[in-house]
Protein backbone atom coordinates (compact mmCIF):
# COMPACT_ATOMS: atom_id res chain seq x y z
CA UNK A 1 0.00 0.00 0.00
CA UNK A 2 1.26 3.42 -0.87
CA UNK A 3 0.28 6.58 0.95
CA UNK A 4 -0.59 9.27 -1.56
CA UNK A 5 -0.56 12.16 0.86
CA UNK A 6 2.17 12.04 3.46
CA UNK A 7 0.72 14.98 5.37
CA UNK A 8 -2.71 13.98 6.69
CA UNK A 9 -5.42 16.54 5.97
CA UNK A 10 -7.45 18.11 8.77
CA UNK A 11 -10.38 20.48 8.45
CA UNK A 12 -9.66 24.13 9.15
CA UNK A 13 -12.15 25.74 11.55
CA UNK A 14 -13.44 28.11 8.85
CA UNK A 15 -14.19 25.17 6.48
CA UNK A 16 -16.56 23.26 8.77
CA UNK A 17 -19.79 24.96 7.62
CA UNK A 18 -18.93 24.37 3.95
CA UNK A 19 -18.15 20.71 4.71
CA UNK A 20 -21.49 20.28 6.49
CA UNK A 21 -23.29 21.71 3.46
CA UNK A 22 -21.28 19.51 1.08
CA UNK A 23 -22.09 16.43 3.18
CA UNK A 24 -25.80 17.19 2.85
CA UNK A 25 -25.56 17.67 -0.90
CA UNK A 26 -23.56 14.47 -1.38
CA UNK A 27 -26.03 12.53 0.76
CA UNK A 28 -28.90 13.69 -1.44
CA UNK A 29 -26.97 12.80 -4.60
CA UNK A 30 -26.33 9.25 -3.34
CA UNK A 31 -29.98 8.82 -2.25
CA UNK A 32 -31.33 10.05 -5.60
CA UNK A 33 -28.63 8.51 -7.79
CA UNK A 34 -30.92 5.98 -9.46
CA UNK A 35 -33.66 8.55 -10.13
CA UNK A 36 -31.59 11.36 -11.58
CA UNK A 37 -29.03 11.92 -14.30
CA UNK A 38 -25.31 11.69 -13.78
CA UNK A 39 -23.72 14.24 -11.51
CA UNK A 40 -21.16 16.37 -13.31
CA UNK A 41 -18.15 18.37 -12.24
CA UNK A 42 -17.53 21.79 -13.72
CA UNK A 43 -13.98 22.65 -14.75
CA UNK A 44 -12.45 26.10 -14.29
CA UNK A 45 -13.15 26.79 -17.98
CA UNK A 46 -16.85 25.90 -17.57
CA UNK A 47 -16.46 22.46 -19.17
CA UNK A 48 -18.85 19.83 -17.74
CA UNK A 49 -17.14 16.58 -16.82
CA UNK A 50 -19.19 13.49 -15.99
CA UNK A 51 -17.81 11.96 -12.82
CA UNK A 52 -17.47 8.23 -12.23
CA UNK A 53 -19.41 6.68 -9.32
CA UNK A 54 -16.11 5.68 -7.71
CA UNK A 55 -15.07 9.35 -7.42
CA UNK A 56 -18.39 10.26 -5.81
CA UNK A 57 -17.98 7.43 -3.28
CA UNK A 58 -14.46 8.55 -2.35
CA UNK A 59 -15.55 12.18 -2.03
CA UNK A 60 -18.55 11.22 0.12
CA UNK A 61 -16.40 9.12 2.48
CA UNK A 62 -13.71 11.80 2.79
CA UNK A 63 -16.27 14.50 3.52
CA UNK A 64 -18.06 12.29 6.09
CA UNK A 65 -14.80 11.64 7.95
CA UNK A 66 -13.83 15.29 7.90
CA UNK A 67 -17.26 16.39 9.19
CA UNK A 68 -16.76 13.93 12.08
CA UNK A 69 -13.54 15.80 12.88
CA UNK A 70 -11.24 13.02 11.67
CA UNK A 71 -7.95 13.66 9.92
CA UNK A 72 -7.83 12.10 6.43
CA UNK A 73 -5.00 10.49 4.51
CA UNK A 74 -5.41 8.71 1.17
CA UNK A 75 -3.84 5.33 0.43
CA UNK A 76 -3.68 3.42 -2.82
CA UNK A 77 -3.93 -0.37 -2.99
CA UNK A 78 -2.70 -2.56 -5.82
CA UNK A 79 -5.25 -4.63 -7.72
CA UNK A 80 -3.31 -7.71 -6.65
CA UNK A 81 -2.53 -8.00 -2.97
CA UNK A 82 0.02 -9.92 -0.98
CA UNK A 83 -1.33 -12.19 1.72
CA UNK A 84 -0.23 -9.66 4.35
CA UNK A 85 -2.10 -6.81 2.63
CA UNK A 86 -5.22 -8.97 2.16
CA UNK A 87 -5.14 -10.11 5.78
CA UNK A 88 -4.89 -6.48 6.93
CA UNK A 89 -7.93 -5.50 4.84
CA UNK A 90 -9.94 -8.39 6.31
CA UNK A 91 -8.62 -7.60 9.79
CA UNK A 92 -7.42 -11.18 10.27
CA UNK A 93 -4.01 -12.71 10.79
CA UNK A 94 -1.94 -13.81 7.81
CA UNK A 95 -1.96 -17.48 8.96
CA UNK A 96 -5.76 -17.36 9.19
CA UNK A 97 -5.95 -15.94 5.65
CA UNK A 98 -3.63 -18.71 4.39
CA UNK A 99 -6.08 -21.29 5.81
CA UNK A 100 -8.93 -19.58 3.95
CA UNK A 101 -6.93 -19.72 0.72
CA UNK A 102 -5.94 -23.37 1.21
CA UNK A 103 -9.59 -24.29 1.89
CA UNK A 104 -10.51 -22.81 -1.50
CA UNK A 105 -12.81 -20.16 0.01
CA UNK A 106 -10.94 -17.36 -1.73
CA UNK A 107 -9.25 -17.39 -5.12
CA UNK A 108 -5.57 -16.59 -5.48
CA UNK A 109 -2.73 -17.17 -7.90
CA UNK A 110 0.89 -18.05 -7.39
CA UNK A 111 3.67 -15.74 -8.50
CA UNK A 112 6.66 -17.99 -8.01
CA UNK A 113 6.06 -19.22 -4.47
CA UNK A 114 4.05 -16.16 -3.38
CA UNK A 115 0.27 -16.00 -3.29
CA UNK A 116 -1.51 -13.01 -4.81
CA UNK A 117 -5.17 -12.19 -4.22
CA UNK A 118 -7.12 -10.03 -6.63
CA UNK A 119 -8.71 -7.05 -4.85
CA UNK A 120 -12.19 -7.66 -6.36
CA UNK A 121 -12.13 -11.30 -5.21
CA UNK A 122 -11.15 -10.21 -1.71
CA UNK A 123 -13.97 -7.64 -1.55
CA UNK A 124 -16.50 -10.23 -2.82
CA UNK A 125 -15.34 -12.61 -0.08
CA UNK A 126 -15.60 -9.84 2.54
CA UNK A 127 -19.13 -8.88 1.43
CA UNK A 128 -20.15 -12.54 1.62
CA UNK A 129 -18.75 -12.83 5.15
CA UNK A 130 -20.51 -9.61 6.18
CA UNK A 131 -23.85 -10.89 4.77
CA UNK A 132 -23.45 -14.23 6.54
CA UNK A 133 -22.55 -12.52 9.84
CA UNK A 134 -25.60 -10.25 9.57
CA UNK A 135 -27.90 -13.21 8.84
CA UNK A 136 -26.51 -15.16 11.80
CA UNK A 137 -27.00 -12.19 14.13
CA UNK A 138 -30.59 -11.81 12.91
CA UNK A 139 -31.18 -15.53 13.59
CA UNK A 140 -29.70 -15.20 17.09
CA UNK A 141 -32.01 -12.27 17.87
CA UNK A 142 -35.00 -14.22 16.56
CA UNK A 143 -34.12 -17.26 18.69
CA UNK A 144 -33.65 -15.02 21.75
CA UNK A 145 -37.00 -13.33 21.13
CA UNK A 146 -38.77 -16.67 20.76
CA UNK A 147 -37.19 -17.89 24.00
CA UNK A 148 -38.30 -14.70 25.77
CA UNK A 149 -34.74 -13.67 26.55
CA UNK A 150 -34.77 -10.59 24.36
CA UNK A 151 -37.48 -8.05 23.66
CA UNK A 152 -36.97 -5.51 20.88
CA UNK A 153 -39.37 -3.03 22.45
CA UNK A 154 -37.62 -3.16 25.82
CA UNK A 155 -34.24 -2.76 24.16
CA UNK A 156 -35.45 0.27 22.17
CA UNK A 157 -36.92 1.88 25.29
CA UNK A 158 -33.74 1.22 27.27
CA UNK A 159 -35.46 -1.19 29.69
Amino acid sequence: METLEHNPIAVAADEQSVLNKLEGVLGKVVENQSNSGKVQLVGSDGEFIERPDSILNVLRQVVNYMVEGKVVSLTSINKELTTQEAAALLNVSRPFLIKILEQGKLNYRLVGTHRRIHFDDLMDYKRGCDRKRSQLLDEMVQISEEAGAYHKEAKLLGK
